[in-house]
């Protein structure tokens, strides 16, 4: 499916998008879902095109960019012999008659070309002759060295609660590829070390998951094992066990959250049936809420006009009304049931 710009400003500016951080979030009455908060429901059919779009007017499509200015810090020695690790590496050189000149500018050593290193020179130097960075360098190479494994520990992801894209899709996976141009990965979305804003501020789940999470094997917790238990683990196996639990940690919060409701807006652009899509996503919006619903074809809105017509919300909710009145009614005793008489047989008569 495509859109053209002009369908896409128009989807955005009906919808109502723009960056929700700072956006008041209240905590619903059952205290497990939230209103507000810049959070806005989305079923993209167009392979990422509208997410992007969507992502661009909240702020998070594109990744932060590290300061190019930045001073890289070395290690160095001072004259006490003490190590500066947050002093800069100083690039000029003192010449004997204490003139200073850039490294580049520095005028040769007529020393360095005929000095050449000797294989055993370091074993005939004292101890005490050799620098401080040296030793301290060869020192943390041997403990490096001889230092086991870390093992990999579980890292929890925390998920953005304000400013938020979640998508619904029909498949086991979403069909995001034109997010890759925006550099995000859409093969590892519960990636914990990646600094793509995306990572932690869009959502996924499937209609299955959204009905019925139960029967949706992600949404089951794996089985949890102790530190004790995997103390005799390798290496892989661990990592293959966090990542189990990070993508189910994941899942779950993106499906409770997503069941609880309150979302600011409801993008849709699909070649399903936009009535069958509404049915189960209007309840998940607040109140005040915009929809905006796109489809290749007209005929799926002109029946959606039509099923959210003022007719039909009148007569919806005067049927409402008289349906509470009903119920709202005292029990009558019932109506007495006349009892008919016994049968009687005729009299027959005869005349000779």
């Amino acid at each position: 499916m495509d859109l053209r710009e002009e369908m896409l400003g128009l989807i955005g500016c009906w919808a109502n998008v723009h960056y929700g951080g700072s956006n008041e979030v209240r905590t619903t009455d059952d205290g497990l879902g939230q209103i507000g908060g810049g959070r806005w429901l989305m079923i993209d059919d167009t392979g990422g095109l509208l997410v992007a779009a969507m992502a661009e007017k909240m702020g998070i499509l594109y990744p932060e960019e590290e300061d190019e200015g930045q001073e890289s810090e070395v290690v160095q020695e001072t004259e006490d012999g003490q190590l500066r690790p947050d002093a800069t590496f100083d690039t000029r050189v003192v010449d004997s008659g204490g003139a200073r000149f850039d490294e580049a500018e520095a005028p040769p050593n007529p020393h360095t070309a005929e000095d050449q290193p000797m294989p055993d020179a370091v074993d005939n130097v004292p101890s005490n002759s050799v620098p401080a960075a040296k030793m301290t360098t060869a020192k943390s190479t041997d403990a490096t060295s001889s230092s086991p494994a870390i093992a990999p520990t579980h890292k929890s992801q925390q998920l953005a609660l304000k400013n938020t894209l979640t998508v619904l899709h029909a498949n086991a996976q979403p069909n995001l590829a034109l997010l890759k141009y925006f550099s995000y990965d859409t093969s590892n979305p519960a990636n914990a070390s990646s600094s793509h804003p995306l990572h932690t501020h869009l959502r996924t789940l499937s209609w299955l998951q959204l009905l019925h999470p139960s029967e949706d094997p992600t949404y089951l917790e794996p089985e949890r094992f102790t530190p004790q238990q995997m103390q005799g683990w390798k290496s892989g196996k661990k990592t293959t066990y966090y990542k189990k639990r990070r993508r189910w940690e994941r899942a779950r919060k993106t499906v409770d959250q997503t069941r609880a409701g309150g979302f600011d807006g409801l993008i849709v652009a699909s070649a399903m049936a936009p009535a069958t899509i509404l049915q189960h996503t209007i309840p998940l919006l607040r109140g005040g809420a915009q929809v905006v619903v796109y489809s290749p074809t007209v005929e799926p809105l002109t029946e959606l006009a039509d099923l959210y017509s003022r007719d039909r919300r009148a007569a919806f909710l005067l049927l409402q009304q008289q349906q509470l009145q009903q119920s709202q009614q005292p029990a009558s005793d019932p109506p007495p049931q006349s009892i008919a008489p016994a049968p009687t047989a005729p009299v027959a008569t005869a005349t000779h």
